[in-house]
């Protein structure tokens, strides 16, 4: 090899050498609920970054992700659609994210708010209701028909499993902690994308909502007349809805009633025009809780909880204004004792909903969902040294 071709060889790998260096060490920063940071190093970041852009065919993805993953469109020109009765009474907004579940919401409320919409002919609002036997207008669109929201086969099996009642007007599952009711930012999919996908061929909606980390009885109804009667059963107090939680201390209680108004705190929330704005939440409403004992372990209690109302958070909140928070609660809690009881083997929140009870269509619905085995298994296993 003469001079003049190690000299060349040379500057090329130097060249290559210094275009595929990066600074690839970073740090993801999250905000506790007590409002510190929290620095988390990102291991094995490095080995996933490559000198070269990969093309995103060679991106090695199982066959069942790959298959999922792929993004579908779809267009459609104007349509008219006649509205039946199971819809009789739906929020414009809400009916037009069931048939357009794809479409992001911003979108959804422009098309309201520049007239594309029509119903009968005539412009409306998001909170207009849409009657059995209208004409409702939808605008030409391009919509994703598949790789939306994936959600992975193990899950979907999941869901199918936890059904603890199922008829033609309401299904109630025994919801896994860990899973949020609605996919977001921070989640890949909801409960409800996931029970959409295990029952393609009904149309669920959810009832009612339960904390992310939060498990057992979760209702959904099977049309818009299921959904008004439940929500008109829980306007008037006559849904019974039962919780097991796991609370710091001794706490003797005998059908404590806890009427506490939540304390008011502002929140970023998306209005009917699509666009956040502050609003504030609790303050004055009425909130009631009752607190009766089950067991005492000495260092904490297990409690049964009946909510007559269904505000954010509420056994939390009323646990901890009663100096007794519930275990592993990162908002509320008593987060020295949640490190505690953590190491002890505690894995999550303890909150379950335990039981609902309800009359709908001339039927008694009754429904319990047993503790689950981790936390089950945490009192069985914790008694003594607790």
């Amino acid at each position: 090899m003469s001079n003049n071709q190690r000299g060349s060889k040379s500057a090329h790998l130097q060249n290559a050498s210094k275009k595929s260096k990066r600074n690839t060490s970073f740090k993801a920063v999250s905000k506790s609920a007590k409002g510190k940071h929290h620095t988390q190093n990102q291991a094995g970041v490095k080995k996933h970054f490559s000198p070269k852009k990969a093309h995103p065919t060679t991106v090695n993805k199982p066959k069942d992700i790959q298959e999922n993953s792929k993004a579908k469109v779809e267009s459609f020109g104007v349509r008219q659609l006649t509205i039946e009765d199971t819809f009789s009474g739906q929020r414009i907004d809400n009916y037009l994210r069931r048939i357009l579940p794809n479409v992001p919401k911003s979108r959804l409320y422009q098309m309201l708010r520049k007239g594309e919409v029509r119903l009968n002919k005539k412009r409306v609002k998001a909170e207009s209701r849409v009657a059995k036997g209208d004409i409702l207008r939808v605008p030409p669109i391009t919509i994703q028909t598949q790789g939306g929201i994936f959600v992975p086969e193990k899950a979907l099996a999941a869901i199918k499993n936890a059904v603890l009642y199922h008829d033609e007007h309401f299904m109630i599952i025994n919801k896994p902690a860990g899973i949020a009711v609605h996919s977001g930012s921070k989640n890949q999919y909801g409960i409800i994308d996931a029970i959409r996908q295990a029952f393609a061929d009904e149309g669920w909606e959810l009832c009612h909502r339960l904390d992310k980390e939060t498990s057992g009885c979760l209702v959904l109804g099977n049309s818009r007349k299921a959904l008004n009667t439940f929500q008109d059963l829980s306007i008037a107090g006559e849904i019974h809805k039962q919780y097991l939680t796991l609370v710091k201390g001794t706490w003797l209680a005998n059908e404590l009633l806890v009427d506490t108004p939540i304390e008011k705190t502002t929140v970023s929330r998306m209005n009917d025009q699509g666009e956040f704005e502050l609003i504030d939440e609790g303050g004055d409403k009425e909130t009631i809780s009752i607190f009766t004992t089950r067991e005492n372990y000495g260092k904490s209690t297990l409690m049964q909880v009946v909510i007559k109302t269904g505000k954010t958070h509420q056994i939390r909140v009323h646990s901890t204004l009663n100096k007794h928070p519930v275990a592993m609660d990162d908002k509320y809690g008593d987060f020295k004792w949640n490190r505690a009881v953590e190491k002890l083997g505690l894995p999550r929140m303890f909150l379950h909903a335990h039981i609902i009870r309800f009359k709908a269509f001339d039927e008694i619905i009754h429904v319990s969902a047993e503790l689950p085995c981790e936390l089950q298994g945490f009192i069985d296993t914790q008694e003594i040294v607790m």
